[in-house]
């Protein structure tokens, strides 16, 4: 097979400086990572509306449980650790909610800010807080959703122009009864306000693709083919076959599953972690060079997807890092395209896939080179131990509505 290689120049511009987005509340986030170890989540993307900008993280906290303290959970025999544990969680939430509080009231109390609400019940240990903040409205009217009808879930529609921070956080009891957890979320949202000319149009795939080949197609990278079919009727069990499913509703008010994805799977072995990296960056820089020059174009790209190393030879690790979706002409279904990230014990992967109908991400995608009607077939000496080729079990589906 031909190998095309990377000059240094080319490799220059692929991998220059990454310009990720940022947000008033970055600072924010990144105390929650120190307390919590929570993970923003950073989007950029084209839903139909221009550029959106959305950054956001879970905000989790709660106490443990135990059957010798309150009936339910894990036998540890230790009441003296559940109840030290349990003191150093509360404290640990306690900091993250203050320093949420401490940065949403100042950032309430600007004068440049055009409307903010905040709720706060607290009933016999049930607590219950949110926070919405228009920082701009970008000129729309009716900005704040009528609370009396929406209680607590007072929040800021998301209009072009609109910058919005949100937050919500509610107290749950255990079914023991006696132990606690709390469930939140921080959002930041900013869609760019297009002008009157702005029309959104089709991601160039094609165009993009030539920008990644070559840094694809290095030495030192194998390249696996892959098809996945999934028919009408097929009912295969989330759990067992797939981890990534997605459902479609049709003109006609129809669901369908039904699917097909083609494309290259880009393996790197575990000892080349460092032509893995630089791949990736080049991937990533050419990804956020074209949709800075093309905003028109649709798309949704993840910031902050890397590999993640693993040590269990039973465990792998996928992110999707991009996708574009568009309805083609005279089509009932989207064709779509999707560049994941994987890793497993023998390596790298970069996924780079095209779907007609739905996407159904297999439990196996590291190894299977078909999976057609219920049929598996796996690259040349990838086929676990035990594995036999064949009509899979069925049970029901798992359904996502896009």
């Amino acid at each position: 097979m031909k190998r095309t290689l990377i000059t240094p120049l080319l490799m220059a511009c692929l991998t220059g400086a990454s310009a990720q987005e940022t947000t008033p509340i970055d600072r924010l986030f990144d105390q929650l990572e120190d307390i919590l170890g929570t993970t923003k989540r950073l989007t950029k993307g084209n839903y139909g509306r221009g550029t959106t900008i959305d950054a956001s993280c879970y905000v989790h906290g709660g106490e443990f449980c135990s059957k010798e303290v309150c009936g339910h959970g894990p036998d540890n025999g230790n009441a003296e650790v559940l109840e030290k544990a349990n003191r150093v969680a509360v404290q640990r939430f306690d900091r993250a909610l203050a320093a949420i509080r401490h940065c949403l009231d100042s950032i309430s109390a600007l004068p440049n800010v055009e409307e903010s609400y905040h709720l706060e019940t607290h009933q016999h240990g049930i607590d219950t807080i949110q926070y919405s903040i228009c920082l701009t409205s970008g000129g729309n009217p009716n900005r704040l959703i009528d609370k009396r009808q929406h209680g607590y879930n007072a929040s800021y529609s998301d209009m072009p122009g609109a910058e919005i921070i949100k937050f919500y956080c509610n107290t749950v009891v255990k079914p023991c009864g006696q132990h606690v957890s709390e469930d939140g979320h921080l959002q930041y949202k900013y869609i760019k306000k297009m002008g009157d000319s702005f029309k959104n149009t089709t991601f160039e795939w094609e165009k993009f693709l030539q920008t990644i080949t070559p840094l694809l197609n290095q030495r030192g990278i194998t390249q696996r083919k892959i098809n996945w079919v999934r028919e009408e009727a097929a009912t295969d069990s989330l759990g067992s076959d797939y981890i990534a499913s997605m459902s479609m509703t049709l003109e006609d008010g129809t669901v369908t599953t039904a699917g097909e994805t083609s494309g290259t799977v880009y393996f790197i072995p575990s000892d080349r972690q460092a032509l893995a990296e630089s791949v990736l960056s080049g991937v990533k820089a050419a990804l956020e060079s074209h949709i800075d020059t093309y905003p028109e174009q649709g798309y949704q790209y993840n910031y902050n997807v890397e590999f993640v190393p693993i040590a269990d030879p039973d465990i792998t690790r996928e992110k999707q890092l991009f996708r574009t979706t568009f309805w083609g002409d005279n089509e009932l279904v989207p064709n779509d395209h999707q560049i994941y990230v994987g890793t497993d014990i023998y390596g790298y992967y970069v996924l780079v896939l095209d779907t007609k109908g739905c996407m159904w991400l297999p439990r196996e995608w590291s190894r299977l080179k078909s999976f057609v009607n219920g049929k598996k077939t796996y690259h040349k000496g990838l086929k676990p131990l035990g594995a036999k080729p064949g009509i899979l079990r069925r049970s029901s589906p798992l359904h996502l509505r896009l």
